[in-house]
């Protein structure tokens, strides 16, 4: 297996701890990578363009990882906000919705660093504060 480096255009870093910390993609060349404090981009030609995602109704500052259903069409985007902790929002069928995740994470060092689906109405969620949400 030989690995090559893929092309960053289109991406903005803003200096200073901009970690590409997340990956994701489908078989068709769909994907999205996660930097921190920089955002969510995502791509349609398998990473030689990127678009920043954009939209989203949360106060989202620092994204942390991205779960893509392709066959759906849907993606959970899941990090934490600028003044508040752990904050999921979903996108599905073009609109955004912010996920009620049964507690208040008033902590911002509370994010959610990993989160593993079954399906688009099951999954598992862990923040950096040593809490695992499942929905």
């Amino acid at each position: 297996m030989t690995w090559n480096q893929m092309s960053l255009n289109g991406i903005t870093f803003q200096g200073g701890n901009d970690d590409i910390i997340d990956v994701e993609f489908s078989s068709s060349g769909e994907g999205y990578i996660v930097i921190d404090q920089g955002g969510v981009y995502t791509t349609t030609n398998s990473g030689i363009n990127w678009t920043l995602v954009t939209g989203q109704t949360s106060n989202m500052c620092f994204p942390q990882t991205v779960s893509y259903f392709p066959s759906a069409g849907s993606y959970f985007i899941a990090g934490g906000g600028c003044f508040e902790g752990a904050i999921i929002d979903q996108y599905d069928n073009n609109t955004w919705t912010t996920a009620n995740l049964g507690m208040n994470f008033s902590n911002s060092q509370h994010k959610v660093q990993e989160m593993s689906f079954s399906s688009l109405t099951s999954g598992l969620a862990a923040t950096k504060s040593d809490y695992i949400l499942k929905t």
